[in-house]
């Protein structure tokens, strides 16, 4: 092992994976939210994204409170 030059030093760069990941994770909680909001908000508790991503849920427990 050697000590890095100064050179090298200014050539590190740090954080990148770190931001790469937090978006990804935002990203993420963003389609969860939306998918959780759009079945809260259907009338029959299925949806779909673009590309196929389909979802259903059964609400009839929501529809007894005319939600």
């Amino acid at each position: 092992m050697r000590e890095l030059t100064k050179d090298e030093i200014k050539k590190i760069h740090g954080g990148e994976p770190i931001s790469i990941v937090l978006i990804m994770t935002y990203l993420a909680v963003a389609f969860v939210t939306v998918a959780i909001w759009k079945l809260y908000t259907s009338n029959d508790g299925k949806f779909s994204f673009p590309g196929g991503f389909e979802f259903q849920w059964n609400n009839t427990y929501f529809k007894t409170f005319n939600i």
